[in-house]
């Protein structure tokens, strides 16, 4: 397992991330996502059937040097859009601050992995949480110079990467629940 650090190769891969999630999530709507501290108007993709929506930014964040991928649970009514989890991918290189990267395996499978440190505004949310009641499939591979944990979000190139990911996302879910 290897990480992937060039920018133009995680800006290629951050695409096909998007682009594969964008091609099911077939609804498109304008609202107001919450996070801790606030909330921005977001353009959202959603699906009923999938059960998932997500809201990014189109462009990398220069301020912050990452690539900005918020998910939450759809719900019929709209009117809770608060985040679950992002998946934010550093622009270039290794940012253990951020919870998204890709990882190549040797037989040339790109994987979408997440390191674990989720936020939820409330005292107890954090990594330690994360990695205490995950059950879903990890790994454990170097990101650079650390040897570090990492849950297996999905297949970058699965026919199935968006279930993949509303699995992850409603494990998080379910992890935050239990505070």
């Amino acid at each position: 397992m290897e990480i992937v650090r060039d920018r133009l190769e995680i800006t290629d891969l951050v695409a096909r991330f998007r682009n594969n999630l964008l091609s099911k999530l077939e609804q498109e709507i304008h609202e107001s996502v919450g996070f801790h501290g606030g909330g921005i108007d977001a353009v959202i993709r959603q699906s009923a059937n999938i059960g998932m929506w997500l809201a990014y930014s189109d462009a990398e964040d220069k301020q912050h040097d990452r690539y900005w991928t918020a998910f939450g649970l759809y719900k019929a009514n709209n009117l809770d859009m608060s985040i679950v989890t992002e998946i934010n991918f550093a622009a270039e290189g290794v940012n253990r601050r951020l919870g998204g990267a890709f990882f190549r395996s040797t037989d040339g499978a790109t994987l979408v992995v997440h390191r674990g440190n989720i936020g939820g505004g409330r005292l107890g949310i954090g990594k330690s949480l994360f990695w205490n009641n995950f059950k879903g499939k990890s790994l454990v591979a170097f990101d650079g110079t650390r040897q570090g944990n990492f849950a297996v979000v999905g297949e970058l190139d699965s026919a199935d990467l968006v279930y993949q990911v509303k699995n992850f996302v409603a494990e998080v879910a379910r992890i935050k629940s239990l505070v």
